[in-house]
């Protein structure tokens, strides 16, 4: 069993290895230290300095795709030391991502000389970050974080509820909307009394769009009004609320959220840590020797109309 799972480790390395270093017969774009970063790995950081609205203020392009390459390279130095890996299922989830979104926008990757498989290893290096930071503060990690930490985070960041929701259109005038919270107002009635939250809807079939669970509501969930959120996390669990918005209206009821813990633990250790980790690979990337292919970084340059 050990010479089985040390050869597994090997061909994973090896496959983290190949990965690495997608796209091999491209051309040099810049050396970091030793390691080589082809033409399509710049380019893709090129994207990231010309759009991102992170990085708005810096003056020379060039340079700050170079000093991202750097943190890219660290980065996959730290998920090697850690021996991270995707599962079959985050591999999946990403080659359904990058379809999508090689469909829409494969003229802009391609301006910035980048292909689809260089997009997919780009969009996988990120996930490996993601785990990376669960590996590094989850359980039995070497930075593990408390149970009491991570449910202190997820208790300020989601809530529980059943919802049910009408949205309101052009056509309808202010007589309806009246009609429609009047009977709202009658479906929380009766789940105030103690009556089922499925069984007040039911009063009004062609309604609400309801489906009979409850739902876990995040504070970055833009499906929800703003306001949504900090109202709910307001209330006690039971309690029910009629919420009025331009977009619609809101029937709600506080529902406990520690069932869901489990299931978004991993999310929220991500969502805590991640920064942390991202910045201990940006401090590494920065004692980086960057050594440039002039005519190679030149091509890029031209490809994405930057002088």
């Amino acid at each position: 069993m050990k010479a089985v799972k040390m050869i597994s480790v090997v061909l994973a390395m090896c496959f983290f290895l190949l990965s690495f270093c997608a796209c091999s017969s491209n051309e040099t774009a810049l050396t970091v230290d030793s390691t080589a970063v082809n033409k399509e790995i710049y380019g893709y950081f090129l994207s990231v300095a010309v759009n991102s609205d992170e990085y708005k203020e810096e003056e020379n392009k060039r340079e700050l795709a170079g000093r991202l390459c750097a943190q890219y390279v660290a980065g996959c130095e730290l998920i090697k030391k850690h021996g991270v890996q995707l599962s079959a299922e985050e591999k999946v989830a990403v080659s359904s991502e990058i379809k999508t979104r090689w469909q829409f926008y494969s003229s802009f990757y391609q301006k910035y000389s980048v292909s689809k498989q260089t997009l997919c290893a780009m969009l996988e290096h990120e996930r490996l970050i993601d785990a990376l930071t669960e590996v590094l503060y989850s359980k039995g990690g070497e930075r593990e974080l408390t149970d009491d930490e991570i449910k202190s985070f997820f208790n300020l960041n989601y809530v529980a509820a059943r919802v049910a929701f009408t949205p309101f259109d052009e056509t309808l005038t202010k007589e309806d909307v009246e009609s429609v919270t009047e009977k709202y107002t009658s479906m929380a009635s009766i789940v105030r009394a103690g009556g089922e939250f499925s069984s007040a809807i039911e009063q009004y079939p062609d309604l609400a769009d309801y489906e009979d669970t409850e739902h876990l509501i995040a504070s970055t969930d833009s499906s929800y009004p703003e306001e949504l959120f900090e109202k709910m996390s307001q209330l006690k669990i039971g309690d029910v609320q009629i919420m009025r918005f331009s977009r619609g209206i809101y029937l709600l009821q506080k529902a406990d959220n520690s069932p869901f813990f489990d299931a978004y633990k991993s999310k929220c250790i991500v969502k805590i840590k991640k920064e942390e980790v991202l910045r201990e690979i940006c401090e590494a990337a920065k004692s980086s020797k960057l050594e440039y292919n002039s005519a190679a970084v030149k091509s890029v340059l031209s490809s994405a109309d930057i002088k």
